[in-house]
């Protein structure tokens, strides 16, 4: 992890434009737009000095996740045809709140809404040794 790691920030602000506007009566389709914005940006390089621990990387953190027998078995329940959305991200949370664990994990989302009622499992795995620290799952029907 130790080296030269180039970064961008970008921030929107001050929007230019609107939706388009149609008479009162109007009863067709309508146009899709999107807001533009005036855009502020940085780049620069950060130099990373020292030795950090090597993260798991994704194969690992999904082989951790089906490991899960609770969770192999919810994957099981549905084809592949239902999912809608697969997520990975690396998250820290400094507290731990709701489903999110304290600390650094990797959390692998699995949303399911394509001819099924949504439902979904998130897993949060640890991000250096890849052991499962939680699966959650929203049931059918579910809601949030």
């Amino acid at each position: 992890m130790a080296g030269t790691v180039p970064f961008t920030v970008s921030v929107g602000y001050d929007q230019l434009n609107g939706p388009p506007s149609y008479p009162p009566d109007y009863s067709g389709p309508y146009a899709s737009w999107i807001p533009i914005f005036k855009e502020l940006a940085v780049k620069g390089q950060l130099e990373v000095v020292g030795e950090g621990k090597t993260l798991a990387g994704p194969g690992e953190i999904v082989d951790a996740a089906l490991a899960d027998k609770a969770f192999s078995a919810w994957l099981a329940k549905k084809p592949a045809k239902t999912w809608s959305a697969a997520n990975l991200f690396l998250t820290s949370s400094a507290n731990g709140e709701g489903i999110l664990p304290k600390g650094a994990s990797w959390e692998l989302d699995l949303f399911r809404e394509v001819g099924v009622p949504r439902n979904w499992a998130i897993a949060f795995v640890d991000p250096f040794d890849a052991s499962l620290i939680s699966v959650h799952y929203c049931n059918e029907p579910c809601d949030r």
